[in-house]
């Protein structure tokens, strides 16, 4: 997997049904990020929107309910499983803000991050299955939208950049 773009990426978690090979060959874990670069109240407002209009054509496919809305900037959707929640940031994620996770000289402006429900975890732990399918549908969300971005727990990492 050396040279594997987003698309590839996404095809391959979407298919694997087996939580060992989720978490030590795809990276999938709780705590899971994607950075998004662009302006920030733009980038912020159309995912947020995204999220709200989730399985209609314009947003993103899954379905997703609002679960916590706590600040301007700070918005937390629960998955349709209910097993997982996304948190969207609209600024930059310290622990993300290094050189190697700049696209084209830009430090990303928005991060969506995949945690598993602390609530519903299931007896076996997380459920690294619903945390890939949540990430594959944002992941396709991010290819029809054109978004710059990058997921640095993908194993290898990934920079999307739209041609």
């Amino acid at each position: 997997m050396a040279d594997t773009n987003l698309a590839d990426y996404l095809a391959a978690i979407r298919v694997c049904d087996d939580q060992f090979r989720l978490k030590e060959v795809h990276g999938i874990y709780d705590n899971w990020p994607v950075l998004l670069y662009g302006n920030r109240n733009e980038v912020f407002d159309k995912v947020a929107q995204a999220f709200r209009e989730s399985a209609q054509e314009r947003g993103i496919r899954d379905s997703w309910i609002e679960y916590e809305a706590a600040e301007r900037n700070r918005l937390v959707f629960e998955y349709e499983s209910g097993t997982v929640l996304a948190q969207i940031q609209g600024r930059t994620h310290a622990m993300y803000s290094k050189e190697e996770d700049r696209i084209q000289g830009s430090t990303h402006s928005v991060f969506v991050m995949f945690h598993a429900h602390p609530d519903k975890e299931g007896q076996d732990g997380w459920d690294f299955k619903a945390i890939s399918s949540a990430i594959a549908g944002f992941g396709d969300y991010i290819i029809m939208e054109r978004f710059t971005a990058r997921f640095p727990r993908a194993n290898p990492k990934i920079n999307h950049i739209p041609g």
